[in-house]
């Protein structure tokens, strides 16, 4: 990959964010999940399959970027 495509995929990309307060030990649903800009956020939109049925190692507060360090 060029670094001009990584550039384009970070400003047009989007990151997987939660949609409301979630507890620690909350299972991720898709219901809990949305995309935002920028797509260096943690965990690209287009991986979302990989995360759902995970469990948070930490509460969330609505609208924070979710990451793998974030999971069990």
């Amino acid at each position: 990959e060029t670094t001009q495509y990584n550039e384009l995929k970070t400003m047009f990309g989007k990151s997987l964010s939660v949609n409301k307060d979630l507890p620690i030990g909350h299972t991720i649903s898709a219901q809990d999940l949305e995309s935002r800009k920028p797509g260096n956020m943690g965990i690209s939109a287009l991986d979302y399959q990989e995360i759902l049925g995970k469990q948070l190692k930490r509460d969330l507060i609505q609208g924070e970027f979710l990451n793998y360090t974030d999971l069990n």
